[in-house]
């Protein structure tokens, strides 16, 4: 998996040159910090619906791509994910969800 979700602490952030803070153009539950060792384009945070299955119901952030070298900080709600397109250039979708202090990315 190429994306690594966690708490964005001060202590976390310090260690990157350069961040990308979307945090506060919006409201949610905890401040979160989206990791890649890949360049992955087309970076959304989406909110998510189910209906007989998972869908996307819109989109909330939407950024051209999220780099190694400057991960993006967001709010995080419930009933969000996030999605992006891969090196493969294919379009993956995922849920998020916390079980033993770690974020469990989920694909639909």
């Amino acid at each position: 998996m190429p994306l690594h979700v966690t708490l964005a602490t001060d202590e976390l952030l310090s260690g990157f040159g350069e961040y990308l803070d979307l945090s506060v153009l919006e409201e949610g539950d905890l401040r979160l910090v989206f990791l890649s060792n890949l360049r992955l384009m087309n970076f959304r945070v989406i909110e998510v619906g189910y209906d007989d299955g998972f869908y996307v119901s819109r989109e909330v952030i939407m950024q051209k791509e999220l780099l190694p070298d400057r991960p993006i900080v967001a709010m995080w709600a419930e009933n969000r994910g996030i999605s992006f397109m891969d090196e493969d250039y294919e379009t993956r979708y995922f849920t998020l969800g916390y079980e033993d202090d770690v974020f469990l990315l989920r694909e639909f």
